[in-house]
């Protein structure tokens, strides 16, 4: 293998990842009143680094967008709970409950096990 077919893989796999971070918004913006469109871009682009770092390091073959959904409205949930921020609690908590309810057994159970750790819901 190559340097060009290491270049081409990292590529290909940072695009992907991408493409699962914007489907996820999708499906955010489709299932609960939390808009991924008026999210601050620092904070979006935060968002979708941890969650290729998490691709990255978790060896997980394929991330699905539901489950970066469901990971991107946790991240958000614990940065609302370092900044205490209730209101804003609140609505991604019931963010990830109705995310929860709608996409069911789409989510795979670690990333499941994971967002309850984290945030309880």
């Amino acid at each position: 293998m190559g340097l060009m077919d290491i270049v081409k893989g990292a590529i290909a796999g940072t695009a992907e990842v991408m493409m699962v971070t914007k489907g996820a918004d999708i499906l955010i913006n489709r299932h609960t009143e939390f808009n991924m469109l008026l999210l601050n871009k620092n904070l979006k682009k935060y968002t979708d680094n941890i969650i290729k770092q998490y691709v990255l390091n978790s060896g997980e073959e394929r991330l699905t967008e539901e489950n970066a959904a469901l990971l991107k409205l946790a991240i958000l949930y614990s940065i609302a709970e370092q900044e205490d921020n209730k209101q804003m609690q609140a609505l991604l908590g019931d963010s990830i409950t109705k995310l929860k309810n709608a996409l069911g057994d789409k989510i795979s159970p670690s990333i499941y096990l994971q967002v309850l750790g984290q945030t309880g819901l």
